[in-house]
C-alpha cells in the first residue's frame, strides 16, 4: 500500500496530473487529504449534490458508440477509444480532456517543427 507523501499513515488520496507530458503524483493519507481540501464525507456530499442512487445514470442507458459498442466507462477505463466514430459519439465528455492535454486547443495540435 501506498503511504502519504506527508507521514507513514496509509495514503487514501491518490492525484495524478499529467501536463504537457509532465506526470505529478501526489498521495495522502485522510487526515492530510482532509486539511488539504480534498476529501468530503459521503453522507455530507450526497446532501449537498441532493442526489439519490435512482437519480444516477444506469448502466442499461449509458451512452455506446454505434460503431463498436464502447460506452465512456470503457473509454476511462483504457483510455483508448476503439475507432473514429467515438469521438463524435463522446465529444461533449472527451473535449474537456483534449482540451486539458491540448494547451486549450479542442483539436490535436501535433507536434511543432
Amino acid at each position: 500500500m501506498t503511504t502519504c507523501d506527508y507521514c507513514d499513515q496509509d495514503a487514501v488520496y491518490h492525484d495524478v496530473q499529467i501536463k504537457n507530458g509532465v506526470h505529478k503524483t501526489q498521495n495522502l493519507c485522510k487526515q492530510h487529504a482532509n486539511e488539504a481540501g480534498f476529501l468530503i464525507d459521503s453522507v455530507n456530499l450526497s446532501i449537498v449534490l441532493n442526489i439519490g442512487e435512482s437519480d444516477l445514470p444506469s448502466k442499461s442507458t449509458a451512452v455506446a458508440c454505434s460503431d463498436c459498442g464502447m460506452t465512456i466507462a470503457q473509454y476511462k477505463e483504457k483510455s483508448l477509444l476503439g475507432c473514429p466514430t467515438c469521438y463524435e459519439t463522446f465529444r461533449n465528455k472527451l473535449k474537456h480532456i483534449i482540451a486539458e492535454v491540448q494547451d486549450n486547443h479542442l483539436q490535436h495540435i501535433g507536434r511543432a517543427p
